[in-house]
């Protein structure tokens, strides 16, 4: 959220973003972010400024437990129309 709201300072601003990134790699070196409710459009807003559109695609797309691609997977009770 901070890189979000601009409160990183612009020389610290690449470092946080890298450490960002780096936080989506843990669950078998596939790409995962877990932002809630509140954080993802942050995420997704601090990603598309930094011109980042590269992870955030590959995080979008990813559909393995625990991503939204898998929150949002079609199930018996919630069938794709």
């Amino acid at each position: 959220m901070a890189l979000d709201e601009g409160l990183v300072p612009a020389d610290q601003r690449a470092r946080a973003l890298d450490a960002l990134v780096n936080r989506f790699q843990p669950f078998g070196g596939s790409p995962h972010f877990s932002g809630g409710t509140i954080g993802l459009a942050p995420i997704v807003r601090a990603l598309m400024d930094s011109r980042r559109n590269d992870v955030l695609g590959q995080v979008l797309q990813e559909d393995t437990q625990p991503s939204y691609g898998f929150f949002l997977a079609p199930t018996t009770a919630n069938p794709r129309a």
